[in-house]
């Protein structure tokens, strides 16, 4: 997760620079919030035009996943990228709270209006996702049309090691199938031995490949 911009000290006031004295071991490392990087804040709202749903969508750089970023300078004066809606956010709200992340309601990823954005968990985030997990999560039936009550919701675990949800009652029918199959085939053997689910089989395998025990039957 990316570090809060108030943890690195890049929300820093470039007015207030010469204040600060690198010979001054007492003087403290980072600003109060009420003395944010001006410049920063300027450049960040001539960066975005607002659309009439409200959003402040950023039309400068974005990433490869689609968000806004911006420069911003620490206070040891060198420079990285950090997310629009994130700088938005501390800017205008307040730090991040610890182990959360920022979820955008509008589903818009380039818009850094703080008023869209709300601070949840990495699992609610990707359940409110359009994603494989936020897909299935809103799921209310099965493929077969199954409700998934507490009663009728099974879960397991996939070849990615992550938990599922699966239908009891489709689970059910699915072993019933397999059970009814071994019985079928108990219907059509072979003097060999050989268990066949189909009439059809059991004639295909006596017809083309006749084993020693038909042999020795025509003999």
């Amino acid at each position: 997760m990316s570090a809060s911009l108030h943890e690195t000290g890049a929300l820093f006031d470039d007015e207030l620079r010469p204040m600060y004295r690198a010979t001054d071991p007492d003087r403290p490392r980072l600003f109060s919030q009420e003395r944010i990087n001006a410049a920063l804040v300027r450049r960040f709202h001539a960066g975005y035009v607002v659309t009439d749903a409200g959003c402040w969508e950023w039309t400068r750089h974005q990433d490869g996943k689609g968000y806004g970023v911006i420069s911003v300078r620490s206070i040891d004066g060198k420079w990285s990228t950090a997310k629009t809606h994130r700088v938005a956010y501390e800017l205008l709200v307040g730090p991040i709270p610890g182990g959360l992340q920022l979820d955008h309601l509008c589903r818009n990823r380039i818009c850094c209006n703080p008023d869209h954005l709300e601070p949840v968990t990495n699992r609610e985030n990707a359940i409110r996702g359009y994603g494989w997990s936020g897909i299935n999560a809103r799921k209310t039936h099965c493929p077969q049309g199954h409700e998934f009550t507490p009663e009728n919701t099974m879960t397991k675990t996939t070849a990615f090691g992550t938990i599922g949800r699966e239908c009891r009652l489709c689970s059910k029918l699915m072993q019933r199938k397999r059970v009814d199959a071994k019985r079928r085939a108990g219907e059509f053997r072979c003097a060999c031995g050989l268990h066949f689910q189909t009439q059809r089989g059991l004639s295909v395998h006596v017809a083309k490949r006749p084993c020693v025990t038909h042999q020795a039957g025509a003999a």
